[in-house]
């Protein structure tokens, strides 16, 4: 077990040593990885000089002292001190701090930094970075912040130049280019002292680097194509005498292959299962049996979320925990954005119980007019066509047809399909593959009975159907791509009605294809249907999803993200 220590030097030792002592005493809650961090610290200051390592405590302070030096950009610190809390203080210290007794350069190459959003992240890293730029004094430096998009690498770099601002010590040593914030043109930051820049990258890599160090932002968003960006920027700091690798993230989900691996590794490096000084490690998350009762009991909120109470209100993620009682969705970004842990992509999200509150016969819709979701599916398999129908008071009703090949590999003389069959829910037509034209009759059928505002359609699988009611019907047919982008507002928002009770519907296959219904996740968040994770067909509910979506934008028509075949 570490050493508790004894007496607490001055200054912002004291402040980093009573921190390790009230985890290591209990007195503050945090979550395994933290304290396992805390516990190799206190181990190294035991026995590092064994392996040729010690704490420079002259460098520590001064990196401390340069940040402090700095003010905040944005929010309720605008324009104050960047006074650090201790658990940052605790990380500048060992970046900065520990050395080699060879050469006496930095022991640490790479840094790993997870916590939950809103932790100050991105100022706290532009900070490293500026400190990093400054005081090492290396000539011709470079310094990449690199993420996704370069929107957001140009967080940190936006914050790096606000920090530079706010030292007039700076004013004729560092020069923007690349116009104001609100341009998207490529922007750098040059050091007309030591002839050095910052740059960010949007996912792109370029070879020819000579790193002094880079920021990898959010690499839970970071896909396989992005494997190459990542190489280049780890094999271009080989040069120098003493690079720094900044990773910064919140927790990802299954599909984040680079964050699974980078995050296992540091765990392990933290816990001692690898052995590997040149790493360091400090991982903010609940553990894994904190899943269910962090969303009652507040204590464990700071084990994700280092800054609580200051950066992290506490009102938000009570708001957040509410939620996510009743709304799958928003459980799982409450733990995975919030709690910072892992995960899954794919989350099943309809209470039947909620739906069949909301089952009902449906009223008197003829000559109302209803805005349509088409789902084609695939060729021999189920096809659905649902409308839904505004009653007031933000309620719909749902009504639909669904159609099955007769040999599209179904036994359609079994339960269920037999019984959906002969109470007209479901049409059997024949051959092995979908019937466009008992689909554009029921298609003619709804336009001439009800009258149809809209029909949105997946126009990938749809576009020959799609120009015949264009062309031949006369019908307002809208594209509706199949991406998280336009799935995530109407999922969200039908969510929220099913909870409130404000649906209706009176179909046994709708209520049979929402319960398969499974979510995706996309890297920002975004949530759409995922087809290929479903135990089940889920084309019914897609198609009314589809048919909702057009109902919400009805009235808030948004230019070409939603456009007419």
């Amino acid at each position: 077990m570490p050493k508790r220590r004894s007496t607490l030097p001055p200054g912002h030792r004291r402040d980093i040593e009573k921190y390790c002592d009230d985890i290591l005493d209990g007195k503050v809650v945090v979550g395994k990885l933290e304290r396992a961090a805390i516990e190799r610290y206190r181990r190294d200051l035991d026995q590092g000089g064994r392996r040729g390592f010690y704490l420079d405590w002259d460098d520590a302070n001064r990196s401390i002292d340069f940040i402090q030096c700095l003010k905040h950009s944005t929010g309720e610190f605008d324009g104050c001190p960047f006074l650090l809390s201790p658990f940052q203080k605790f990380i500048v210290a060992n970046i900065f701090g520990w050395k080699s007794f060879d050469d006496g350069f930095r022991r640490f190459r790479e840094a790993f930094i997870s916590m939950g959003r809103g932790n100050g992240k991105s100022p706290f890293m532009a900070a490293i970075s500026l400190r990093l730029a400054v005081l090492e004094c290396e000539a011709k430096y470079q310094l990449q912040l690199a993420a996704v998009e370069r929107g957001q690498a140009e967080i940190v770099w936006e914050e790096i130049w606000s920090q530079i601002e706010s030292q007039p010590s700076f004013a004729d040593r560092f020069k923007r280019f690349g116009g104001s914030k609100k341009t998207r043109s490529a922007k750098v930051i040059v050091d007309e002292l030591l002839d050095g820049f910052i740059e960010p990258l949007g996912g792109e890599g370029r070879d020819g680097y000579n790193l002094l160090g880079f920021v990898a932002d959010e690499i839970h968003a970071w896909r396989p194509e992005h494997d190459e960006l990542w190489e280049k920027l780890n094999s271009s700091m080989s040069k120098r005498r003493q690079p720094l690798a900044l990773i910064i993230t919140t927790a990802g989900d299954d599909l984040s292959q680079l964050w699974l691996r980078v995050h296992k590794f540091s765990a392990q490096v933290a816990t001692g299962v690898i052995d590997e000084d040149r790493h360091f490690s400090f991982i903010c998350e609940i553990d894994e049996e904190d899943r269910k009762t962090c969303l009652f009991e507040e204590d464990l909120w700071r084990k994700g979320n280092p800054n609580l109470d200051i950066s992290v209100k506490r009102a938000g993620l009570r708001l957040f925990a509410n939620k996510a009682k009743y709304d799958a969705v928003v459980l799982n970004e409450f733990l995975r954005y919030h709690m910072n842990i892992r995960v899954r992509s794919v989350l099943k999200v309809i209470n039947l119980a909620l739906w069949d509150a909301c089952q009902g016969p449906l009223p008197d819709l003829d000559g109302k007019a209803a805005n349509f979701g088409l789902d084609l599916g695939w060729r021999n398999d189920l096809a659905s066509f649902y409308g839904c129908w505004p009653l007031g008071n933000r309620r719909f009703a749902f009504r639909g047809w669904n159609w099955l090949p007769q040999l599209g590999g179904r036994d359609l003389t079994k339960s269920p399909w037999k019984a959906w069959i002969d109470d007209q829910h479901l049409t059997a037509t024949p051959g092995d593959a979908t019937n466009p034209e008992a689909i554009n009759e029921r298609v003619k059928f709804c336009r001439d009975k009800f009258g149809i505002s809209s029909l949105a359609l997946d126009p990938n699988n749809a576009r020959i159907s799609g120009l015949h009611f264009v062309n031949v019907m006369g019908i307002n047919v809208q594209e509706f791509q199949q991406n998280a982008k336009n799935y995530n507002e109407p999922i969200r928002e039908f969510l929220d009605g099913l909870k409130e009770g404000r649906f209706l519907f009176n179909d046994p296959i709708l209520r049979w294809a929402a319960d398969n219904l499974v979510l995706r996740t996309d890297a920002a968040g975004l949530v759409m249907p995922d087809k290929q994770s479903a135990d089940e067909k889920i084309d019914p509910i897609v198609a009314a999803l589809m048919a909702f979506a057009r109902c919400l934008y009805t009235d808030v028509e948004a230019g070409p993200r939603i456009r007419t075949l």
